[in-house]
């Protein structure tokens, strides 16, 4: 999407971190040792690793103004706390409200031996609760959640 836009990128290296804070802190900091300033944006798959690079940058003493792009995607409450103060500047909401609610929808209806077609399942199945896209805009509407 960022190339269609007419955005030039050059990966500078793809790395695995297991869904783990500390272990994206240590490859961010061989990343930052390797790379220094080249680093503009990072884009993670989750909320912790992206704050294992938020975690990296600060330990680095890099001025936060010098940091770069930081997106993690599950709108953790840390998460949030990091875009709210700049250290992220955003994040993907995963509605885990909304999820439960239809878990409990769901579970109700079929106790009750109700038919479910009218919950809005994928294939009679899979319910898609819509992620939603957290900034500095918007950001307050999901702390507290």
């Amino acid at each position: 999407t960022l190339i269609e836009q007419g955005i030039h990128l050059e990966k500078l290296s793809y790395q695995f971190a297991d869904w783990n804070r500390g272990q994206a802190e240590n490859r961010m900091n061989r990343l930052i040792s390797q790379y220094e300033d080249s680093i503009e944006l990072i884009i993670s798959n989750n909320d912790e690793m992206a704050l294992g690079a938020v975690a990296a940058y600060q330990k680095a003493g890099y001025e936060q103004d010098k940091w770069p792009v930081i997106f993690g995607i599950d709108g953790l409450d840390d998460a949030l706390e990091a875009v709210k103060s700049g250290k992220m500047q955003g994040t993907v909401y995963n509605d885990k409200e909304d999820q439960a609610r239809m878990i409990a929808l769901l579970t109700v209806a079929l106790f009750r031996g109700s038919d479910i077609e009218g919950y809005g399942l994928e294939d009679d199945i899979y319910y898609m609760s819509q992620y939603r896209k957290v900034d500095a805009d918007n950001v307050d509407t999901f702390l507290g959640k």
